[in-house]
């Protein structure tokens, strides 16, 4: 879990997955 830009996957419905969103 990269939690680098919690702010950014928190909103976005990819919060599931924020590896995806890296």
């Amino acid at each position: 879990m990269k939690q680098q830009q919690p702010l950014i996957w928190i909103q976005t419905p990819s919060f599931r997955r924020p590896s995806e969103m890296t």
